[in-house]
């Protein structure tokens, strides 16, 4: 957990006169699961995009393995990190079976090697059932976890997954972050952008909480995840409990106050 594989200092992004991200600074060792989290427009996806080197910076430095990002080839960028995006728009026909194949080319091809690998992906995202399948008639949560195989197939030490519950049932919602947090015991670097709090609290071993391009707070969930904190940065007051497995839970505080029902 020492090795630093993420560097950020000083980070800023700007879109004309908006500041996406402003003066980020941030550390992610390796074998750590950190999640990304804030409210609409706060720059969790920017600081994804930057941190998979598709982003590029106004301003400051991001390392990765002690190297500048924007110095890494596209194929060394291809086997270091894999980068599961919100979108999962294909133009094309393909079968599941051939979109997941997708993730094996930053590699030498190695049919015997790649099979194993894929095969392996196709188990752990639940996608069995939809190999021969066109991947264009296939329901949103259905090419999430297909997506989802496709960047395990990848194979990479990183994972960068922007949003990856968003279009799952709770099943899956579960498998996803479950199987994100096998990687990051086994050594990966994984780094996930969530809305759902109490799953970021549940799985993730830190928050980075966004606010408007700022870092409101980092480090542990329970010291992120304050009612305060969730006021001010998203504007809402929450209860926080335990669940039955000792886990935090993140829950809109719904009683009625004097101020709410004005």
């Amino acid at each position: 957990m020492s090795d630093v594989v993420y560097r950020v200092r000083d980070l800023v992004v700007r879109r004309g006169e908006r500041r996406l991200l402003d003066g980020v600074d941030l550390d992610v060792p390796a074998g750590e699961m950190l999640a990304i989290v804030g409210p609409n427009g706060a720059g969790k996806s920017t600081l994804v995009g930057v941190l998979a080197g598709d982003v590029h910076p106004d301003h400051g430095r991001v390392e990765l393995e002690g190297r500048e990002v924007a110095q890494w080839r596209p194929r060394e960028l291809a086997q270091r990190r894999s980068v599961l995006l919100q979108s999962h728009a294909v133009s094309f026909g393909y079968t599941v079976d051939e979109i997941i194949a997708m993730g094996r080319s930053p590699w030498p091809a190695d049919s015997q090697r790649d099979a194993a690998v894929i095969d392996h992906a196709v188990r752990r995202a639940d996608v069995a059932h939809l190999r021969d399948r066109s991947y264009l008639v296939l329901s949103g949560g259905e090419r999430a976890r297909v997506s989802l195989a496709r960047v395990l197939a990848q194979d990479t030490p990183i994972l960068l997954l922007d949003e990856p519950t968003a279009a799952l049932d709770l099943r899956h919602q579960e498998d996803v972050l479950r199987c994100a947090a096998e990687d990051a015991r086994a050594g990966r670097t994984v780094i996930v952008v969530l809305h759902d709090l109490s799953l970021a609290a549940a799985y993730a071993s830190r928050i980075v909480m966004l606010d408007r391009g700022r870092v409101a707070a980092q480090g542990r969930p329970r010291d992120v995840l304050t009612p305060e904190r969730v006021r001010t940065v998203y504007g809402i007051d929450i209860a926080l409990l335990t669940g039955p497995d000792g886990s935090l839970l993140v829950v809109p505080d719904r009683r009625p106050t004097p101020e709410r029902n004005r």
